[in-house]
């Protein structure tokens, strides 16, 4: 599984758009919170912030606060408030869907094959 790691300006999150939330848990204990509603977008491209000889650090991802209907519809340029970044390690396998995509020749069986 890839992790992202969320870096956030939080001076340029919009305070009026924070949404107050309360909650009684099970215990009946009162919860409250303070949340800002943000939106992580995956890049066209990604852009590669370090590259060693065993790892890859790219921005893959930008972060903007929500918008309402009345923005979006008005076209509205988002609050860009932050970047999502992922670490790609070069001395382990990629994995698709918790697979390996990179076999060894060796360890496939002709016999093994369905058809």
């Amino acid at each position: 599984m890839q992790k992202i790691e969320l870096k956030l300006n939080v001076k340029k999150l919009d305070k009026t758009r924070f949404v107050h939330n309360s909650y009684k848990l099970q215990d009946g204990t009162e919860v409250g919170e303070l949340n800002a509603n943000i939106t992580l977008v995956e890049k066209k491209e990604a852009r590669v912030i370090k590259d060693t000889d065993t790892y890859t650090l790219k921005e893959t991802h930008f972060a903007v606060e929500q918008q309402t209907k009345e923005e979006r519809a008005a076209k509205k340029e988002s609050n860009y408030v932050g970047v999502g970044l992922q670490f790609f390690n070069k001395e382990e396998p990629q994995k698709v869907d918790g697979t390996n995509i990179d076999y060894p020749q060796s360890d496939i069986s002709p016999e093994d094959i369905p058809f």
